[in-house]
C-alpha cells in the first residue's frame, strides 16, 4: 500500500512539472542573461587570466544546459573547463580552448541547424574483421567554403586499423566522396591534442578540404573507412566488442574556421567465434556452501564469443549438474 501511495505520489509530481513547450528557450532566464552577456563579451575581449574562471562558470552551466536537452558537447569542453577550476593560476593556453568552445556553443545556440546531419553504417562488425564504413554527413544551413573540411579523428583508444589515402589498394584506406560533382577533395593534415588525437601531446590527424567549389545545404560527403572499390582489403576494426565504437568527425566551414564536433555514431562491434572456454568459480568454499560456477565462451580476443557455441555440460562425479550460476 505504501508503496502505491509512494507511486502515486511521484506521478502526480511528474504530471504537474511544466513540460517544454516547442520554441521554448532550454536556457532559465538567469543563465540566458548571463550567456548573451558572454556572447557580448567574447566579441570584444578574448578570456585572459582575469576573466577566464567568470566565464568558465557560465560556459559550464550553459554546456549542462544543452546536454540535458539532449545535445551533442564538444568532447573537451568539459575537460577544458575542469582544468581551469582546479588550476587557475595556470596558463597553457586554456583561454583560447575556451574561446573556441564558447563560439562552438554559440553556434549551436543560435544556428543548430548549421551542423546539418551525421549517419554512419552501424554494424554489427566483428573485432578484428576487416569491414568497410560508410559515414555520411548532410550539409545543413551553413555552407562549406573552399578551404574548410572534414576532421577524421582517432580516439586514442581505440586500436583499430591505421588509416591512410596514399595506397587505395593498401588496408585501412579512407575516402570522400559527395553529391555535388561541382566539388573536389584534397588530403592534409592537422595536429589535434585530447581524446580524439595526442592524449599527452599533438598528434596529426587525417583532414579533407574542400580544395574547390562549395558545399550547400542538402548536399551529401560520405567517408568511407575500408574503401574496397580499388582493392584495399577493407579497414581493421578494433578487436574488442563495443555498443559505440568511436569514429569521430569534425567539421569546418571556411579554412580558418573552428572545427566543430559532430554527434559520434553507435557502430556496434561483436565478438567472434569461438576459440576457448572461461569458468569462474570461488577458490574457497565451505562443505554444502552454495556457489555459483560462471561459464564463458571466448574469441581470440577474449571478447563473448558470438553465437553458435553449443550448450554447456557441467558435470560433477559424472553426473550433470544443474542450478548453476550464470552461463554464457
Amino acid at each position: 500500500m505504501r508503496s502505491r501511495l509512494a507511486l502515486a505520489l511521484l506521478l502526480g509530481v511528474l504530471a504537474a512539472e511544466p513540460r517544454a513547450q516547442p520554441g521554448a528557450d532550454y536556457l532559465p532566464g538567469e543563465l540566458r542573461a548571463r550567456v548573451e552577456k558572454l556572447k557580448a563579451d567574447l566579441a570584444t575581449t578574448p578570456s585572459n587570466a582575469t576573466n577566464r574562471e567568470e566565464r568558465a562558470r557560465v560556459l559550464w552551466d550553459w554546456a549542462n544546459a544543452h546536454a540535458l536537452r539532449g545535445g551533442t558537447l564538444p568532447v573537451e569542453l568539459t575537460r577544458t573547463v575542469a582544468g581551469v577550476f582546479a588550476y587557475p593560476d595556470f596558463n597553457g593556453g586554456s583561454e583560447d580552448q575556451l574561446d573556441r568552445y564558447v563560439r562552438e556553443m554559440i553556434l549551436l545556440d543560435q544556428e543548430p541547424e548549421a551542423l546539418g546531419e551525421l549517419t554512419a553504417d552501424s554494424g554489427p562488425f566483428e573485432a578484428g574483421a576487416y569491414v568497410s564504413i560508410n559515414q555520411t554527413f548532410t550539409v545543413g544551413s551553413r555552407p562549406i567554403q573552399p578551404g574548410g573540411g572534414f576532421l577524421v579523428a582517432r580516439h586514442f583508444m581505440a586500436n583499430y586499423g591505421m588509416w591512410q589515402t596514399r595506397d587505395a589498394k593498401a588496408d585501412n584506406y579512407v575516402s570522400i566522396r559527395s553529391t555535388n560533382p561541382r566539388v573536389s577533395f584534397a588530403s592534409g593534415t592537422l595536429p589535434v591534442a585530447g581524446m580524439h588525437g595526442g592524449l599527452l601531446d599533438s598528434q596529426d590527424q587525417l583532414v579533407f578540404r574542400l580544395a574547390s567549389g562549395a558545399l550547400h545545404s542538402g548536399d551529401e560527403v560520405t567517408i568511407t573507412y575500408g574503401d574496397r572499390s580499388q582493392g584495399s582489403r577493407g579497414f581493421r576494426m578494433a578487436d574488442f566488442a563495443s555498443d559505440r565504437m568511436p569514429l569521430p568527425l569534425y567539421v569546418a566551414f571556411s579554412a580558418n574556421g573552428d572545427f566543430f564536433t559532430l554527434p559520434i555514431q553507435p557502430i556496434q562491434v561483436t565478438g567472434t567465434t569461438l576459440a576457448g572456454v572461461l569458468a569462474f568459480a570461488p577458490s574457497i568454499v565451505a562443505a554444502n556452501e552454495p556457489f555459483d560456477l560462471v561459464v564463458r565462451a571466448r574469441d581470440r580476443y577474449y571478447n563473448r564469443a558470438r553465437d553458435g557455441h553449443p550448450d554447456w555440460r557441467v558435470k560433477l562425479n559424472g553426473q550433470i549438474q544443474r542450478g548453476f550460476g550464470l552461463i554464457q
